[in-house]
């Protein structure tokens, strides 16, 4: 495929305030190492209309934010707090070029407070074909709920 989408619904988590993180993998090996990732992803708050963003900086990460980083920006644990998002990747079967990813998603966290979040990021640590994807959630306990689907497209 030369595109692909990931959809993530209603993903809930354990601990409060934690963050979604994602990694590539290339043939079947999950990519983490520290300088494999560039990224940045910005967020919208309702609260207070707010715009935060968290970026990887300077120096690559070993994984993309793709939500507001753990802490005050992070998801939280309320009943009906969740994570719901779109991620596409482009061309993950070209061995020429970096993978480019790009990503929209909403969460409720802190009381009755929505965030929008949007971003976008490069698997920087090599050219080969993507073939796996792994999300991260920090926090004890990770997820404990929701789905995600992935579909090629075109």
């Amino acid at each position: 495929y030369r595109l692909l989408k990931i959809y993530l619904r209603d993903i809930t988590i354990v601990t409060d305030q934690n963050a979604i993180h994602m990694r590539v993998g290339i043939a079947g090996v999950i990519q983490s190492g520290a300088n494999d990732y560039e990224y940045t992803t910005h967020l919208l708050r309702s609260d207070n209309g707010a715009i935060s963003s968290d970026r990887s900086g300077s120096a690559a990460d070993p994984q993309m934010v793709i939500t507001g980083a753990a802490g005050v920006l992070g998801i939280g644990n309320r009943a009906g707090d969740c994570y719901s998002g779109e991620i596409t990747v482009f061309s993950p079967n070209n061995v020429t070029e970096h993978k480019r990813i790009r990503w929209i998603g909403h969460f409720g966290r802190l009381g009755p407070e929505e965030t929008t979040c949007e971003g976008g990021g490069t698997y920087i640590g090599g050219t080969g074909a993507l073939t796996d994807f792994q999300f991260l959630f920090t926090g004890a306990g990770g997820a404990d709920g929701g789905e995600i689907d992935v579909y090629g497209l075109i």
